[in-house]
């Protein structure tokens, strides 16, 4: 994908200041994993291919789509962006 292109769809992962970071590296994984197997049907969206590098390295199956991680002081400011994002949802629906 070129710069110039837009995205219509990104990832957002907000995790605890207060897990230890290999905990936390572990559930973002096995949430990413999850997200893909109960999306599968939305494969085309998130826009998988493979990236080469300037050595001619193949990276396969990243997504295009942005893939935003940030970092919250405590479990309510977590609670609080997925209320957000639940309600931002069913306004779309």
């Amino acid at each position: 994908m070129r710069n110039s292109e837009v995205t219509t769809h990104k990832f957002t992962a907000i995790l605890s200041k207060k897990v230890d970071p290999g905990k936390i590296m572990n559930a973002l994984a096995h949430m990413s994993l999850g997200l893909v197997a109960a999306n599968l049907d939305k494969i085309p969206e998130m826009n998988f291919g493979d990236y080469i590098d300037k050595d001619g390295g193949i990276h396969p199956s990243l997504s295009n789509n942005s893939y935003v991680i940030l970092r919250a002081d405590n479990s309510n400011q977590i609670r609080g962006v997925r209320n957000m994002a639940i309600e931002k949802r069913h306004s779309f629906c």
